[in-house]
């Protein structure tokens, strides 16, 4: 019996492939893995799978294999696992993060390392990670407990923190383990005369308090051993971060349309499903605020067209300074974008071309269909909300039937811009949010085809 049909007959057993969203993914992930022949192993947390997974799944990879995860991704997005995040967060080491539709959204986190390194240290390689891996009856490839001890205790020193399960699985493997290859191995990182400090430490529970110091002396002893890592370290991280920048994975999400059409309730709901691929959220109301905040920052509008228009001259001005807010808040939020950021806006610009009575805009249309174009950045997602007007209004009262009806006309017309879908809202909120998360997960998942096409199921065929 091969590796893929153990698994897929462990998989099978017991509970079914349904009970848990994950296990099916985790079942498609292992089989492609060995399919591809990509020598892998967990490196750790590997109890409750492939029922579940934690934060994430880690996985360290023989370097001589990267090139074969292509293919994976490949069949997985073959299956309906479609990736929707490559984050580079460290040189030889990315994060996926693979959605699917299945009784709701659902994501998974998977880390691929090919050797680890962190604050400015490199230690072990994926080859030796991998060289001692063990098969789990599960059906997967596992570290073994020396190779577990030694990436655990570099991993948590460098961090300078542990938590309480880490710390127990820790001692586990101290007393699993020879004592003679973990003291090898913490010689190896402190030298002769830490090494038995350290390992009575992992034993009597004072470990945490030592991590601190453990970092310093770790890292010294490393350059100190190797005096041009450090270099060579900073130079690969700096191009790795320079790519971050042009290709952030974060992301600009605007959601447009009439007061009662439910642009709060979908916000609200993205902004808690979607904490998964990215790593933090903000929220935003009409304009970024950088340059002046908004009286009503972020609240509602009970009379939307209660005040006059400005004159002319006051509204080109004011025109001009929601321009200048916009292009002085492109470089932090890019910056925020770039460390996986989701930016999130209720309304936007745009939304002064469709009611310039909400804004007191009584300025040339045309300059404000011109500064449209000009506001930063150009990739991002708008979600343009259309609902009948009768079901609007009884929502909130604050305009009119005939009001609404042309403010849907006119959102329609934003939709030539690049980036702006039309989202039906008539029906239920949960209804609605699938049909946004669908919409943001097929924009996400094109977005990493473009940017890195070799993971596309064509380009594996083409290469077979």
């Amino acid at each position: 019996m091969n590796r893929t049909q153990e698994f897929v007959d462990n998989s099978e057993s017991g509970r079914e492939v349904g009970d848990s969203p994950t296990r099916p993914f985790l079942a498609a992930l292992f089989t492609e893995l060995e399919s591809a022949q990509v020598r892998y192993c967990v490196m750790h947390s590997w109890d409750t799978l492939p029922d579940r997974i934690g934060s994430d799944l880690d996985l360290a990879v023989d370097p001589s294999d990267w090139k074969k995860l292509a293919a994976v991704v490949a069949a997985l997005q073959g299956k309906g696992y479609l990736a929707v995040q490559y984050r580079s967060y460290a040189v030889n080491g990315a994060r996926i993060d693979f959605g699917w539709s299945d009784r709701g959204l659902q994501f998974a986190a998977v880390d691929l390392i090919c050797e680890y390194r962190y604050s400015g240290v490199t230690l072990n390689s994926g080859a030796s990670l991998v060289s001692q891996r063990c098969w789990h009856p599960r059906g997967f490839w596992t570290a073994s407990p020396i190779t577990e001890f030694e990436y655990m205790t570099a991993k948590k020193i460098l961090k300078a923190s542990i938590s309480e399960e880490a710390q127990k699985r820790l001692r586990e493997l101290a007393d699993e383990i020879p004592e003679t290859e973990a003291l090898n191995i913490l010689e190896k990182m402190f030298g002769d005369d830490e090494a038995e400090p350290v390992w009575r430490s992992m034993h009597d529970g004072s470990f945490p308090s030592r991590l601190q110091d453990l970092r310093g002396k770790l890292r010294k002893r490393n350059w100190i051993k190797h005096p041009f890592s450090l270099v060579r370290y900073v130079a690969e991280d700096l191009v790795r971060l320079v790519g971050r920048w042009r290709r952030p994975t974060g992301l600009l999400l605007v959601v447009l349309g009439p007061d009662g059409v439910g642009k709060d309730t979908l916000l609200s709901a993205i902004s808690e499903r979607w904490s998964v691929p990215f790593r933090f959220v903000r929220h935003f109301h009409w304009r970024p605020g950088y340059v002046r905040k908004l009286k009503n920052f972020g609240g509602a509008v009970p009379e939307p067209h209660k005040n006059p228009p400005k004159g002319t001259l006051a509204s080109v001005v004011a025109l001009g300074s929601y321009v200048v807010d916009y292009c002085c808040a492109n470089v932090p939020l890019a910056a925020f974008r770039a460390r996986s950021g989701f930016v999130l806006f209720n309304r936007y610009f745009h939304d002064l071309l469709v009611d310039p009575k909400r804004y007191r805009y009584g300025g040339p249309m045309w300059l404000a269909r011109v500064c449209a174009y000009l506001i930063p950045p150009r990739k991002r997602l708008v979600l343009v909300l259309d609902a009948d007007e009768a079901t609007v209004h009884g929502r909130k009262m604050e305009l009119s039937l005939d009001e609404i009806k042309r403010q849907r006309s006119e959102y329609r017309r934003l939709l030539r811009y690049e980036g702006f879908v039309q989202l039906p809202a008539d029906g239920g909120v949960e209804d609605v949010v699938e049909k946004a998360n669908l919409l943001i997960m097929g924009y996400l998942s094109r977005r990493f085809m473009l940017r890195y096409p070799e993971f596309s199921p064509q380009a594996i065929a083409q290469k077979c």
